[in-house]
């Protein structure tokens, strides 16, 4: 799923589960009542949301997994045109000093 995708599910996620929050809280009940149809309520849309966030768990993790790659490879490039750069510059060290 995209950025923009992932955003507006989210959103109408949070949406389905505010109106359902406000409309528990103005209906005409009982504390207790309206406590219990608030429970179930939160309860039902976690039961719903449950594998929408599993997978996006996954995708999660993935992605640092494949991030964390390609930043361990940069970071052996990057050492090893350092020690390249080390190795030009100690050989033309070397150089200056035989031809003394």
């Amino acid at each position: 799923m995209s950025k923009n995708g992932a955003d507006f599910g989210i959103g109408i996620l949070f949406g389905v589960l505010a109106g359902a929050l406000i409309g528990t809280l103005i209906a005409p009940c009982e504390g207790e009542t309206t406590r219990e149809k608030l429970k179930d309520a939160i309860d039902d849309f976690k039961d719903k949301i449950s594998p929408e966030l599993d997978e996006a768990k996954k995708q999660a993790v993935a992605l640092i997994e494949e991030s964390k790659c390609k930043l361990e490879k940069q970071y052996e490039k990057f050492n090893d045109t350092i020690k390249a750069q080390k190795m030009a510059k100690a050989k033309e060290r070397e150089n200056e000093l035989e031809s003394y």
